[in-house]
């Protein structure tokens, strides 16, 4: 079992597939690596796949020493830097789902150069609203009352598509440390980057299931603020889309990084520097309302803010 020593923290990693373009796949709280069991298997024929456990979580060792809530997630995107540096990995496509996007947003903030694109699900750049804020403090308090099995099984069942989904969650989210799961519910509730979304430059998609409707709110600022951002809508589906929502989550990841890996085999077909002017054979202009080959209802921002498929 791969374990590297990133920050005076043993971090747990797996890389699985071949082929010339990169995918780094960062879970949410309360899960791990294995978040992304279904990715792995659909990409991995063609794709290099980096999976990790983030400190404290799953396989991965906790900080040695205390760190300050307003910083947690600068500390968290160090350790993803530090972490392509040692596997040599230059640039990538950024994966990450629920809080994990924070550490995505804090990485194409810190290192923007060393990512191609960002896919965030679930994504939300502050705690503005009673929902978000009492699952935070819910689950905090429930820590803090030894509740951490009703916790485990919780997190399996909110994240578990299947029977094998379900007992693989919960087993993996009871190695959640307490100490670090309480640090990042902090970090959550203070995090705000708001101000500085406009500066991230990098590609971006957002994906959120068509029944969220508490994350509204966010996805609207997100694509307001996000200078190359899309977002799409996945009906029927809840915060889960890496699992609930998989075969679509997947064809749309696929979308793209064929339209923004320039490793990939859609854009490698074409000459470096040949400009098509066409964004379906060479999207790297892309407009928010312009999302070539997406099959899904795409939000266009306050237009259709009350239009959510279900």
């Amino acid at each position: 079992m791969p374990h590297v020593l990133i920050n005076r923290v043993p971090l747990y990693y797996e890389q699985k597939g071949q082929g010339e373009r990169h995918i780094v796949f960062i879970h949410g709280m309360g899960l791990s690596h294995t978040n992304w069991i279904e990715q792995t298997r659909f990409f991995q024929d063609g794709s290099r796949i980096l999976t990790y456990d983030l400190r404290g979580h799953g396989r991965s060792g906790i900080s040695p020493h205390h760190l300050q809530a307003e910083s947690y997630f600068q500390v968290l995107a160090a350790d993803l830097k530090d972490l392509l540096d040692y596997l040599q990995i230059e640039r990538t496509i950024l994966v990450a789902y629920s809080t994990g996007t924070l550490v995505a947003l804090q990485f194409l903030l810190d290192y923007p150069e060393k990512a191609w694109g960002a896919v965030l699900t679930g994504a939300f750049p502050k705690v503005t609203n009673f929902y978000l804020y009492s699952k935070f403090v819910g689950s905090f308090c429930l820590s803090k009352i030894r509740r951490k099995d009703w916790l485990s099984k919780q997190v399996a069942k909110a994240n578990g598509a299947t029977r094998e989904h379900r007992q693989l969650f919960e087993y993996e989210a009871r190695k959640a440390r307490l100490k670090e799961t309480n640090l990042m519910i902090k970090s959550c509730l203070q995090f705000d980057i708001s101000d500085r979304l406009s500066s991230i430059r990098t590609p971006t998609m957002l994906v959120y299931g068509g029944n969220e409707r508490h994350m509204m709110t966010y996805r609207h600022q997100l694509l307001t603020l996000l200078p190359q951002s899309e977002v799409c809508l996945i009906p029927h589906t809840n915060h889960a889309c890496p699992t609930k929502g998989k075969e679509p989550f997947n064809r749309l990841l696929e979308n793209f990084i064929d339209m923004y890996d320039p490793k990939s085999p859609a854009l490698s077909a074409l000459h470096p520097n040949q400009d098509t002017g066409d964004t379906e054979q060479y999207p790297y202009n892309l407009s928010k309302g312009n999302l070539v080959g997406n099959p899904y209802q795409a939000d266009r921002g306050s237009r259709n803010q009350n239009h959510w498929p279900h």
